[in-house]
């Protein structure tokens, strides 16, 4: 199907959004700090939701597992209003890569049943 443009559109908008971070933490942007940290995280819950949508979800994962990334998404989303969310969501990021790496570790049948 056309998925993939969702996922693609989304790294191409977490670009943007890095730039507009970047264009407002050297005050070249009229954007408040609310907005540009959106055009961050907005793409970034996109980028997740797709990933998941398009991997975890229908393959006998445990719940915990199936929701771990739409709540780290939701999270990226509501850090918009935190001082300095680019870290934040990093921060986010590699915490849901660690729980990730560590699931596959100690339960490799059910990471690789979606492959």
């Amino acid at each position: 199907g056309y998925g993939h443009i969702i996922l693609w559109g989304a790294v191409a908008a977490v670009g943007v959004g890095i730039g507009l971070c970047i264009d407002f933490a050297t005050h070249h942007s009229a954007l408040s700090s609310t907005s540009s940290q959106a055009a961050l995280a907005i793409p970034v819950a996109v980028y997740l939701l797709s990933l998941c949508l398009f991997h975890d979800m229908g393959h006998g994962h445990s719940t915990l597992h199936r929701f771990a990334t739409p709540l780290v998404a939701t999270l990226v989303v509501a850090t918009a209003w935190l001082p300095n969310a680019p870290v934040w969501i990093a921060f986010l990021l590699v915490a849901l890569t660690v729980y990730r790496t560590v699931l596959e570790q100690n339960h490799p049948e059910a990471a690789h049943a979606a492959h």
